[in-house]
């Protein structure tokens, strides 16, 4: 819904997928398919068309949901495009420094979306399922953030991180960049398999950083949305 994406002016019991066809379900779900293709981007036929598909559906969400937010609107409307073309154009031949203005570009452009996914969470007067999947997108999105944190560092300083498989030798088909999305997530929910390592004290402290964050959202936007019903069903027992 391009409104507050906490808050749910419509009546509480509702089917669910009207939920999922509104634009938080729908982030939700294109993220959530992210994630599962991306490991397939290399060994299945036709999956790397897929996940542009899916990144280009992710943008265009992502912008209706931000209506109500004008200046991060705005913002949004011309960095999630240009970023996508940027990404585009650096994937071919020599011009991979594109493509690396363009993670920038959509690191940004991320880092807006949650900044008003999170206003609308901690604005919402009550706990819907689209204040539910507003809360789970942003904890998605920042695992991407993340993500590209660590691929811009991992551009810059190569030897920033150990564990990451060179194309040649890499049988899962994943590149670099896909194996530091990996790395952000399992970094972000703290399973840490230690197969990627940072080893630069830039890598280490925005490793560190990022599974203080991740747990400090959980237990912040848990107690705000427990909070609220809990302050929600005293007011109607009233």
């Amino acid at each position: 819904m391009p409104a507050d994406p906490g808050v749910d002016r419509a009546p509480l019991k509702r089917p669910f997928i009207e939920y999922c066809l509104e634009p938080n379900g729908a982030l939700l779900a294109v993220l959530l398919a992210l994630m599962a293709t991306y490991p397939f981007a290399g060994t299945v036929p036709g999956m790397g068309l897929l996940i542009q598909v899916l990144s280009l559906a992710m943008t265009a969400i992502a912008i209706l949901a931000c209506w109500n937010d004008r200046w991060i609107f705005y913002a949004a409307i011309v960095l999630g495009p240009a970023s996508e073309l940027l990404v585009s154009t650096g994937q071919i031949g020599s011009a991979a420094a594109i493509g690396t203005w363009g993670q920038g570009g959509r690191l940004v452009f991320i880092l807006l979306l949650i900044t008003s996914y999170t206003k609308g969470i901690l604005k919402s007067p009550r706990v819907t399922m689209n204040t539910v999947f507003a809360a789970s997108s942003v904890y998605l999105l920042m695992a991407l953030s993340w993500g590209y944190v660590f691929s811009l560092m991992h551009h810059i300083d190569p030897e920033a991180f150990r564990g990451i498989v060179t194309a040649a030798a890499d049988t899962s088909g994943l590149s670099a960049d896909g194996q530091l999305f990996y790395f952000s997530l399992i970094t972000l929910t703290t399973v840490g398999f230690g197969d990627i390592v940072p080893l630069s004290p830039a890598a280490r402290v925005f490793a560190a950083l990022e599974g203080l964050i991740g747990q400090l959202f959980l237990a912040i936007i848990i107690a705000r949305l427990v909070g609220l019903e809990i302050a929600n069903r005293i007011r109607q027992h009233d």
